[in-house]
């Protein structure tokens, strides 16, 4: 691990990854909107985009995605993409659900979220 942190391509894959997080989550409420966001939505996006971005890299760290090489990824590393993506989106999922209890939030902004 400490490997890792010694490569100049891992931060540029990490910084990749935290960047396509916050775009999944901007695209997803711009698709359930149609492109037209009121100021609530644009704060509530911002709000759940500071604690999204951490929580998925934190996932996708202890999920193991990010050790070995893209070059020699498999279908393994398929699966565990797919797994790391759908435990952190249903972890903020049951997060909204048990603090705000999904009032003023659409659902389908965290489905599309989770499969972008």
């Amino acid at each position: 691990m400490i490997r890792q942190l010694r490569n100049p391509n891992f931060y540029f894959i990490f910084s990749a990854d935290l960047l396509s997080f916050g775009l999944s989550l901007l695209l997803a409420y711009m698709l359930r909107f149609d492109f037209v966001l009121k100021s609530d939505f644009v704060n509530q996006m911002w709000a759940m985009m500071l604690l999204m971005i951490p929580f998925k890299a934190i996932v996708f760290w202890g999920f193991g995605l990010y050790r070995g090489m893209w070059r020699y990824t498999g279908l393994s590393d398929l699966e565990r993409l797919l797994k790391a993506c759908i435990f952190s989106g249903l972890c903020i999922i049951a997060y909204v659900i048990i603090v705000y209890r999904f009032q003023g939030f659409s659902r389908a902004v965290f489905l599309m979220d989770t499969v972008l």
